[in-house]
């Protein structure tokens, strides 16, 4: 099919969704009116705001957004999207409170020649029906726009739109990987490969980052950033909030406006953001969930991979955010190759961490998984304070997503049910590539960690 639909966000209060579409350079954009049904066949008054993109140099297509809007909401409940001349797309509104079990989904780390058969897909499909996600965060690295890395002669015969726009076509045209999508609303998060690895700071093997180079290269990756993903997401800036009451959630943008680590600026979080993350935790009515592109519980990185605790300025800030937060803060994370649950402790304050990487493996890929570090220090002189980190903590390295279920608790607290869902173990070799097929291949899917907390 020539035009593609993706899910973007679902929006708050269940008052619609974004949807993602394009079409090739010579055929007509898909803008007709939009019908959103029941399961019951029933229609729902709705209006539609379209929005096409400016042309993205280096890709012959057209990029639009279509902002569907129901009349009358109804949170969490399930619709048909229909848009002429393309599938409909079953979606749930966003729900607004946990009167009954809300489920989420999170991945990060898709290495697109590691799934040609399409399991990604296919386990998002299989995921048992009471924990169907009624949305999924994806935490970055969606596109590997660095590796493998182009032949020097390549690079320089393209321009730097020509390169991103070649592997995010490459990434996006995949049936397989757009049912995966398809499958619930989407909120986007960037990490270091929607750029290049440790962006922004300088990697000697990768031409793109050296001087004379990067700026353009930089640009470039940032416009089909905003293309393909971020302008899925509910607000205009790289991080927003929703609600599922008494549940707040933050969505963090570590990346896209970051820093090199040794410059006068250094920085992970733009000021404005630290603001709106500061203003949020200390007006929490209940749980918070901070969705971060990198853990927190991390040790440092080198010149290979910064952590956020090379940041030192910016990490101080950071756990002070979380101490000082009204109500209990779960971090959300990706980015490490390594699947992992753990838990920091300092007096009372107890700080856990759920992260789910990779989807699929990149080659060459992690052979050991990354343990947290057990001591984390944070501040200097009379604000210098120690975190310690359980040395038991949950880690493996297939290919995973991770499964958040929230309900009521006891005690007027919240549940989380955890799980990591597996998609295959990370060693099971790829099909020859002339093998390759969308067949969604079936497998063994199975939960690899099931766990549980209560949070104030």
């Amino acid at each position: 099919m020539a035009s593609w639909v993706v899910p973007g966000a679902a929006l708050e209060s269940g008052k619609g969704w974004k949807l993602w579409l394009s079409s090739t350079g010579n055929e007509a954009f898909p803008s007709g009116p939009v019908t959103v049904r029941d399961m019951q066949g029933q229609i729902h008054q709705s209006r539609t705001v379209w929005s096409l993109q400016s042309p993205l140099p280096g890709l012959d297509r057209k990029i639009g957004i279509a902002t569907v809007l129901l009349r009358h909401p109804r949170a969490g409940r399930l619709y048909s999207v229909e848009i002429p001349g393309l599938e409909p797309v079953r979606l749930r509104s966003l729900p607004d409170t946990l009167d009954k079990p809300v489920s989420f989904m999170f991945s990060s780390c898709f290495w697109h020649p590691a799934d040609r058969e399409g399991r990604y897909a296919a386990a998002v499909k299989a995921i048992p029906s009471h924990w169907t996600p009624a949305f999924k965060f994806l935490l970055g690295d969606q596109v590997y726009c660095d590796w493998p890395a182009d032949l020097s002669w390549d690079f320089r015969a393209r321009t730097a739109y020509e390169v991103y726009g070649s592997r995010y076509h490459t990434y996006w045209s995949d049936e397989a990987y757009r049912a995966m999508l398809g499958t619930s609303p989407n909120f986007f998060l960037c990490e270091d490969h929607e750029y290049w690895n440790d962006y922004p700071e300088f990697q000697f093997h990768l031409m793109r980052s050296w001087r004379g180079y990067r700026d353009a290269y930089a640009q470039a990756a940032d416009r089909y950033y905003q293309a393909f993903q971020a302008c899925n997401n509910p607000s205009d800036t790289r991080w927003y909030t929703f609600h599922v009451s008494p549940v707040s959630f933050f969505v963090s943008d570590s990346r896209s406006g970051r820093q090199p680590h040794r410059s006068p600026a250094s920085q992970f979080f733009v000021e404005e953001q630290w603001r709106a993350l500061e203003a949020w935790a200390t007006a929490l009515r209940g749980p918070g969930l901070l969705v971060l592109g990198q853990p927190l519980l991390q040790k440092d990185g080198d010149f290979r991979d910064h952590s956020l605790s090379n940041f030192r300025r910016d990490y101080d800030r950071l756990w002070t955010v979380l101490e000082r937060a009204t109500h209990d803060i779960f971090l959300i994370s990706g980015d490490i190759h390594t699947n992992r649950y753990s838990i920091a402790r300092r007096g009372s304050r107890t700080v856990r961490e759920f992260i789910a990487s990779p989807a699929a493996m990149i080659r060459p890929g992690s052979t050991t998984p990354e343990t947290p570090p057990s001591l984390i220090r944070v501040g200097e002189g009379e604000r210098a304070r120690t975190w310690k980190v359980d040395q038991d903590p949950y880690l493996c390295l297939s290919n995973t997503v991770g499964l958040v279920r929230m309900s009521q608790g006891t005690n007027r607290r919240i549940r989380l049910e955890l799980g990591l869902w597996q998609i295959r173990p990370h060693n099971v070799p790829d099909r020859p590539e002339g093998r390759a097929t969308h067949a969604y291949a079936e497998g063994d899917f199975r939960f690899v960690l099931r766990d549980e907390v209560e949070l104030r």
